[in-house]
């Protein structure tokens, strides 16, 4: 049996950028409908984040903000998103606290939700409580497949939720994420692999910057054990060895703080060039 929904806007995926997007639709009038593979709000790289965002607020300033967000990108950002970005961030976090979003700033700093061990949580949830209490459709645990097209216009989906459902709507907002779960280890929920990207594509969409992909490189990764990404001050204040017991920090020069965020793309990279020095040195000791 075939389900039909039909909708002014749908929204495919529901992280923080398809909660935001629906709050937006529906504010204008749009009868809107959310579809999400795992329950709404759940299973997202939002939820799992640490919901800290740098923002031109408490006197850090947006040129600041602009000169650390290329640097940063080591100056392969697209500029012109970057100005969007730096000027109009600020007004975007701190207008969260109408959804219903714990919202504290310090210089350069907007924390979202009020327990700093599940600032994702409190990120997310309130924003599908604040939809909930607006009547906005939210159709959980379906697997949107392929993209309906209609003289080259969008004009809804198809998908699996133990039976066939069809979605029609007049826009279709894809929100659906990145594809960093099908990697064996990742700091995203594994429900992230590249669905979006597939639906897109199928649907005649030019992809681009797709070589992009990053993880957080410190994790706890002991045998038998789920991984456990390593944040903050916590990571600086230790020492990361290779399998010849050198620093390797110290050893490729990377001066910048914190590790995890400022230097995370140079720590990556020095990681994975240690990769093959270290199982050298551990086959040749078996």
């Amino acid at each position: 049996m075939v389900t039909y929904y039909e909708a002014d806007v749908l929204i495919i995926g529901s992280g923080g950028a398809g909660l935001r997007a629906a709050i937006e639709a529906e504010a204008r009038g749009a009868n809107v409908l959310i579809v999400s593979k795992a329950a709404t709000g759940m299973k997202n790289a939002t939820i799992v984040a640490n919901g800290s965002f740098r923002a031109a607020v408490d006197g850090y300033t947006v040129e600041e903000h602009r000169q650390v967000t290329m640097e940063g990108g080591k100056h392969l950002n697209d500029p012109a998103l970057v100005d969007v970005l730096v000027s109009e961030g600020a007004e975007q976090l701190l207008e969260l606290r109408k959804y219903g979003v714990a919202i504290t700033t310090r210089y350069g700093n907007v924390l979202c939700g009020d327990n700093p061990e599940a600032r994702g949580l409190g990120f997310i949830q309130p924003m599908v409580k604040y939809l909930k209490e607006r009547g906005v459709q939210l159709v959980d645990k379906c697997t949107i497949t392929e993209l309906i097209k209609e003289n080259n216009r969008v004009i809804g989906a198809v998908g699996l939720r133990d039976e066939p459902v069809v979605f029609k709507a007049g826009a279709t907002i894809l929100a659906a994420g990145g594809s960093a779960g099908v990697y064996s280890r990742t700091d995203c929920p594994v429900d992230i692999a590249g669905d979006g990207y597939a639906l897109a594509y199928m649907a005649g969409a030019t992809l681009r910057d797709m070589e992009y992909i990053q993880f957080t490189p410190v994790a706890v990764a002991e045998k038998g054990y789920p991984g456990f990404a390593m944040y903050g001050n916590i990571v600086d204040k230790g020492t990361l060895r290779n399998s010849l017991g050198e620093d390797i920090v110290e050893k490729h020069g990377i001066t910048q703080r914190p590790l995890t965020t400022m230097a995370r793309d140079h720590l990556s990279r020095a990681i994975m060039t240690e990769v093959p020095v270290s199982y050298t040195h551990l086959r040749a000791h078996e």
